[in-house]
């Protein structure tokens, strides 16, 4: 991606989503960059180090001057890594701001690693609440997820075009007639292979997408198809978004940031919040973002259900699982076999992990079928449906 543009994607990205009291002030306001006044010289060449100085290298940014200086940090090693002179200068600097700001308050710098407060402050419940369920679709290798409470439906990607007899099916079971929620959680085809399919013969209320483009004829397809109906309101997720559904809260933790290389790891992480349970839905997120996720969120990760990343492909790695610790896990997938013999062992590597580690239930579409959660707020079960 070209600097520039990855560049503008991270400006946006600059305010902490849980201090909503902090200014959007832009990155040239920064009082970091008074110190800089001396050296800028020798900073201007090449500019791209203070372009990098962005929310792409701290994603917290709960804290101003702390996520100033470790983006700073990061950037200035890149912007002058093409001159030795400077990069020796940039270095001393970088020294002399850590000491700064540790002797003004030694623990601001990283202290916005964590979000401040708790993701849900709801209170706990003692009667059980009316059934949420979430269904994951068996449509081989992809994703298609139905989440119905209280009369309302919510669709998370809506898998490959190939399985679009398996959507329909399951939409004429279920009797669907209106989609309230549509989160597409990043724009590769085995996510939104069905969105203008659905968009197109089903009342969709609202869709969810990221920031995050992509080049093929489907996404620019689904982009036409969201043009021409404009019923549809269409909004861009962010981290720290919340909405409700059926009674339930639903936050998006991510993605952090919309630059990450592999596309994969630029999608839409949610965690639904339904009375005492947690279930934390990833996308095609794969390690680097997981370990972002990590060193942001820590041990507010912990979900009672876990819908594995990727389809169980470079991710629910040792850290992000020992945070996490569902008790259940589902993942869609085709069949084991038809994977090869590198792909089946990182599955099987991360099913193991969970079972043995946590004491997790793993569950395969393509063994189990339909997988089906069912939630009253005090406990969780799943059943399996072929």
């Amino acid at each position: 991606m070209p600097t520039i543009t990855r560049f503008a994607i991270s400006l946006r990205k600059l305010r902490s989503p849980f201090l909503a009291a902090a200014p959007p002030y832009p990155w040239f306001c920064s009082p970091c960059l008074l110190l800089l006044i001396p050296f800028s010289r020798s900073l201007v060449h090449p500019p791209i180090g203070i372009f990098y100085f962005s929310r792409r290298f701290s994603p917290a940014g709960n804290f101003p001057f702390g996520a100033d200086v470790v983006g700073l940090t990061r950037g200035l090693l890149r912007g002058v890594v093409m001159k030795r002179a400077s990069r020796f200068l940039a270095l001393a600097l970088i020294v002399c701001l850590l000491g700064a700001f540790y002797l003004l308050d030694p623990f601001s710098l990283f202290s916005d690693s964590l979000p401040s407060a708790p993701l849900y402050e709801g209170e706990e419940i003692t009667e059980p609440l009316p059934e949420l369920s979430v269904r994951v679709v068996d449509v081989g290798h992809g994703d298609f997820i139905l989440v119905q409470s209280q009369g309302k439906t919510m669709v998370i990607d809506t898998g490959e075009d190939s399985a679009r007899k398996a959507v329909k099916a399951t939409l004429s079971d279920l009797d669907i007639q209106r989609i309230d929620v549509m989160v597409l959680t990043h724009p590769h085809s085995d996510h939104i292979g069905n969105a203008s399919y659905l968009l197109d013969h089903v009342a969709v209320d609202t869709v969810y997408m990221t920031g995050r483009e992509h080049t093929t004829k489907l996404y620019r397809t689904l982009l036409d198809t969201l043009t021409e109906h404009t019923e549809v309101t269409v909004k861009e997720i962010k981290a720290g978004e919340r909405f409700s559904f059926g009674g339930a809260d639903c936050l998006f933790l991510g993605p952090l940031a919309l630059d990450y290389e592999d596309i994969n790891d630029t999608s839409a992480v949610m965690m639904l919040f339904y009375g005492n349970m947690r279930l934390l839905f990833t996308g095609d997120a794969e390690e680097r973002a997981e370990r972002d996720y990590v060193n942001y969120y820590g041990d507010e990760l912990r979900a009672d259900f876990l819908k594995i990343g990727h389809h169980a492909n470079d991710s629910t790695t040792q850290v992000f699982a020992q945070r996490v610790q569902p008790n259940y896990a589902a993942v869609s997938m085709k069949p084991l076999e038809e994977y090869g013999d590198k792909e089946r062992a990182k599955k099987s590597a991360i099913f193991q992990r969970l079972e043995e580690a946590y004491g997790t239930e793993v569950y395969r579409t393509d063994r189990d079928g339909d997988i089906v959660v069912r939630t009253d707020g005090l406990k969780l079960t799943v059943t399996t449906e072929k």
